[in-house]
């Protein structure tokens, strides 16, 4: 359906807006000793390290960010805030597709 392809396009789009924020903010923080992994050198692996963040699994790189940067929580809460409604809409939109299908 075009709504799940939009809703895919916004959620890229999301993703890939964040990835810039966060080589601005955070480019330096493995090289600076903030960080115990290079998250946020390459586009890559920032586009990773969001899509794991999509997966709640943000908790522990926030932390060590927050000690250096007390900000990073509000870059980071935004962007699940943001990418769990359109995940959750994606879902929702998949479930009435398919009930729609089905009564037809």
């Amino acid at each position: 359906a075009p709504s799940m392809g939009a809703i895919i396009a916004l959620l890229v789009l999301i993703l890939y807006v964040y990835a810039v924020l966060c080589t601005e903010f955070f480019r330096d923080a493995f090289v600076d000793g903030i960080t115990s992994e290079d998250y946020f050198s390459k586009i890559k692996k920032k586009i990773i390290t969001l899509f794991s963040m999509m997966t709640l699994e943000w908790a522990d790189i926030v932390r060590e960010l927050m000690e250096e940067y007390y900000w990073a929580w509000a870059v980071f809460g935004t962007f699940l805030v943001a990418t769990s409604f359109i995940l959750y809409s994606l879902v929702i939109a998949v479930i009435c597709d398919a009930v729609a299908v089905t009564e037809h």
